[in-house]
């Protein structure tokens, strides 16, 4: 993990392509930007570089800062900035980071502070649609309309939704491209938009998402659309040549029987953790129960007679014992029945399976087997083969039907689990460290996700 830069926003403006396809680009001016105070693990507990860019004049630096700056042999600077770093990235002090510390084509995170806008209502703050026009509504059409309850509970809730403060908040633009890295006038374009107004400070580090492959070129040969993408444009006409990856299948009794060879399409996808993340959490999601439920007030059962009279009595007014404030009261904004589910887009779920298969070849943590079959149908007997293979956590994929004595003896073992192929999916596959698959079942899989 290396350092970033401090660079200065100076606005947006568009490059041109050899094809005549512009690209929206944002300028940063990087000029002198000095290491300033280096941070190490024996003496400050963690490893960071702090940088400092700009001049200041030096009645404006207050007198600890002038003694920091000088400690550093560098001018005052007007902005600083640490960014925390390995113990084999740190840098000197006083050394200098120009716009060439990024390459064109490589991927950045870009931090800055967004644009204020004062105090803003809550239809530009929240994107309400604000109250009707007619039927009593009159000088409040823009208002956000009611923030609580009556007496009971008597209060506004937090995290509601009302006008208040809006811009003027740190914000991180992930994974935009450099465009181009001019050392020599201190330029770096990066495209899209970054956070914060023309003359502002921002934060350009490495992307923590997405990784550009080394010596990418600024223009990919064939990719019209998107100069930056690293993709090929297939041809009209051209054949797509198929890479294959050999790998050695066993048989239960760890010999040798042969070999197979695995698409790379489907086995040789590099690892996206997060297209991972979003089908584990499509399947987590679809398999709550969301049963939770809490009684509402008018599911109390007990007497809507006043509980005493209004006035006189020294305490508050009450209309009812189902109220939240007493005990055995009804809950107000309880959870209720409801279905946690959400859609998830095909493609995205069939890349998913794709590339934990091939997180689980890169690893070499999958096996090929001949086939899941067993002569004697006993969790013992197969307790001691899994022990002689080395498998302790595994997932077993077979074909399109299972062998009933193979689950038989295989359904008391821990950490093993036993699917047909359309039942293969990405959790499964992740939670256990062995994936085993059947001749059948990859050539079942290779079929269904080509």
């Amino acid at each position: 993990m290396r350092a970033g830069l401090l660079a200065q926003k100076l606005g947006m403006t568009r490059v041109f392509t050899e094809e005549g396809n512009h690209i929206p680009v944002t300028v940063l001016k990087v000029d002198n930007c000095q290491v300033v105070a280096v941070r190490t693990q024996e003496t400050d507990g963690y490893t960071a570089v702090q940088l400092g860019v700009g001049s200041a004049k030096t009645k404006n630096v207050s007198k600890p800062q002038r003694g920091h700056f000088a400690k550093a042999k560098v001018e005052p600077k007007a902005h600083l900035a640490e960014f925390r770093v390995s113990e084999d990235a740190l840098l000197e002090v006083g050394a200098e980071i120009t716009a060439a510390h990024f390459l064109p084509g490589q991927y950045v995170d870009v931090v800055g502070v967004s644009i204020g806008k004062g105090f803003a209502g809550a239809m530009k703050r929240h994107n309400f649609g604000g109250l009707r026009a007619t039927h009593g509504v009159s000088v409040s059409h823009r208002s956000h309309g009611s923030t609580g309850q009556r007496q009971s509970p008597g209060k506004t809730f937090k995290n509601k939704k009302m006008a208040g403060h809006l811009g003027a908040a740190r914000v991180t633009t992930q994974s935009l491209a450099v465009i181009a890295a001019d050392a020599e006038r201190g330029i770096l374009m990066i495209k899209g938009s970054v956070p914060g107004s023309p003359g502002g400070f921002v934060l350009v580090k490495d992307a923590s998402k997405r990784k550009a492959p080394e010596g990418l070129p600024r223009r990919p040969r064939g990719c019209r659309s998107r100069p930056l993408c690293g993709k090929r444009r297939r041809r009209p006409g051209a054949r797509r040549v198929r890479s294959e990856m050999n790998l050695r299948v066993r048989n239960l009794d760890n010999e040798e029987v042969g070999d197979i060879e695995l698409a790379e399409e489907v086995f040789g996808l590099p690892v996206r953790r997060d297209i991972l993340a979003r089908v584990v959490n499509w399947q987590l999601a679809k398999r709550r129960a969301g049963t939770h439920k809490t009684k509402g007030i008018s599911e109390i059962q007990g007497t809507t007679k006043k509980p005493y009279k209004q006035k006189g009595t020294g305490r508050a007014r009450q209309g009812s014992l189902r109220s939240p404030q007493f005990r055995g009261g009804a809950r107000i904004f309880g959870p209720v029945v409801r279905s946690h589910e959400f859609s998830l887009q095909k493609k995205v779920r069939k890349l998913g399976l794709k590339t934990a298969l091939s997180a689980k070849q890169g690893e070499g943590k999958l096996v090929v087997i001949d086939a899941a079959r067993v002569g004697e149908a006993k969790t013992k007997a197969l307790r001691a083969r899994f022990e002689t293979l080395g498998w302790d956590s595994v997932l077993i994929i077979d074909g399109p039907l299972v062998d009933v004595g193979f689950a038989r003896a295989a359904r008391n073992l821990p950490k093993v689990d036993v699917l047909p192929q359309q039942g293969a999916n990405v959790y499964d596959i992740l939670r256990r460290d062995t994936l085993v698959l059947t001749r059948e079942a990859v050539q079942l899989l290779e079929a269904r996700l080509k």
